[in-house]
């Protein structure tokens, strides 16, 4: 009996070709979403609330003048501070979590991401391109603040003029863009471009990931993210909508212990804060920005709850039709708030002004509301500069009476039998 050994002849090389060629066949297939997703329209509404609600709250985590102005020491602790730590540092920073799950989520429905040039370059128009805008105009306003009162461009981006810092206060290529905000349009830009690599680890091993990724984000580990936790929840959206997970399901079942955990800790998150303060430890910090981080998971689904209650309302379009301008407002909100922050600070006073709550408390509704007249009127003397700074995404062009409309009856209820919508 004779054994047949592989001769190295031009047969044996040609027959890897084939093999080595059904192995990147099979890798691609496995790093590309479905061909066919649908949307339910109960998701699609509650993403539609979402959006403008999430912004909404988050604009209070860039109120001025945050924490800067937060004397413990000097003045203790005050009803005012807690009102404004559980709603900055608690509310409104978790909000960003649900709006990175959203895009993982819609990614799988909307990304074919091959041929894969054509697939970057529809988010560098999303993402990329809106962000080095918006840091332009944002680093201009301040240059100009810089000739009124010198080191005033320091203190915003916490370095002086110089060429070289340029291209990361425009790209954010080590550190937050000179519109810090939008760090997290260039952490997402970087989570869409890896969206192959996410929909494989999904697949493969996606507790273990996850959990990788979890620990990342507690820790602050150096990554190339400038907030670890984008790619946690931009994975959690990308395993649910895989996995054909309803995103409404869990969060309604549990929708009052979600929302007791969440207040407990945004109280909890508060009253360490100022601990921390008072006593400075750098072995207690770590911890304390670990369970902050820990909050926007406990936040990504109040958020949702919250979403899927208006939903049921009979305003809910109230809110809804605030969709279509809630990254416009998102990118621009740093400015508008700097805008109103000024005046009220010069003629009123600052942090420790008796009225300080009241402009803390109408913030976000004023610059919201700015931010939106603001797109409808560049809307209509430049709409390709409106579309562009909106991420390429047109701004409605009955914008005013969209708005002004009255409130919509209550939306019926979707039928059992009811189909579900794609996605565009």
């Amino acid at each position: 009996m004779s054994l047949d050994l592989p001769r190295p002849d031009t047969s044996s090389r040609s027959d890897s070709k084939p093999s080595l060629s059904s192995f990147w066949q099979r890798l691609i297939e496995m790093m590309t979403p479905p061909a066919t997703t649908t949307l339910a329209d109960t998701t699609s509404l509650r993403i539609r609330i979402a959006r403008p609600l999430c912004i909404f709250f988050m604009i209070w985590v860039h109120t001025n003048p945050g924490i800067a102005a937060f004397d413990i020491a000097g003045h203790g602790v005050r009803a005012e501070d807690w009102y404004r730590f559980i709603f900055a540092d608690g509310i409104g920073r978790t909000s960003i979590g649900l709006l990175a799950i959203a895009s993982g989520f819609l990614a799988i429905g909307t990304a074919r991401v091959f041929p894969f040039g054509k697939f970057a370059m529809k988010r560098v128009r999303s993402l990329l391109l809106p962000m080095v805008i918006w840091s332009a105009i944002i680093l201009c306003f301040y240059l100009l603040g810089e000739q009124v009162e010198t080191g005033y461009l320091e203190r915003q981006v916490g370095e002086s003029w110089s060429w070289e810092n340029v291209p990361n206060w425009l790209f954010g290529i080590t550190d937050h863009p000179a519109n810090f905000p939008l760090g997290f349009l260039r952490d997402l830009f970087i989570c869409a471009l890896l969206t192959p690599v996410f929909v494989l680890a999904m697949r493969k091993a996606a507790l273990p990931v996850l959990a990788v990724l979890f620990i990342l984000m507690v820790t602050h580990a150096p990554t190339p993210f400038l907030g670890n936790n984008i790619p946690l929840f931009y994975g959690l959206g990308v395993w649910l909508a895989l996995n054909g997970r309803s995103m409404e399901h869990w969060a309604d079942t549990n929708r009052m212990k979600i929302l007791l955990t969440f207040a407990a800790y945004c109280i909890f998150t508060a009253g360490f804060r100022f601990y921390v303060t008072a006593h400075p430890d750098q072995n207690l910090e770590p911890v304390f920005h670990g369970f902050m981080e820990v909050q926007r998971l406990v936040g990504a689904a109040a958020f949702w709850v919250i979403a899927g209650l208006i939903a049921k309302q009979n305003w809910a379009s109230l809110i809804s039709r605030f969709e279509p301008f809630a990254f416009f407002v998102f990118c621009s909100h740093l400015i508008i708030s700097t805008l109103f922050w000024i005046p009220f600070q010069k003629l009123i006073g600052g942090y420790y002004h008796p009225l300080y709550p009241v402009f803390f408390t109408l913030a976000p509704i004023l610059i919201y509301l700015t931010a939106v007249a603001g797109a409808l009127i560049l809307a209509r003397i430049l709409p390709v500069l409106s579309t562009l700074l909106n991420g390429g995404r047109p701004l409605p062009k009955d914008g005013f009476a969209r708005l002004c409309r009255p409130i919509t009856a209550k939306p019926a209820k979707p039928a059992e039998n009811m189909g579900d919508r794609k996605l565009i």
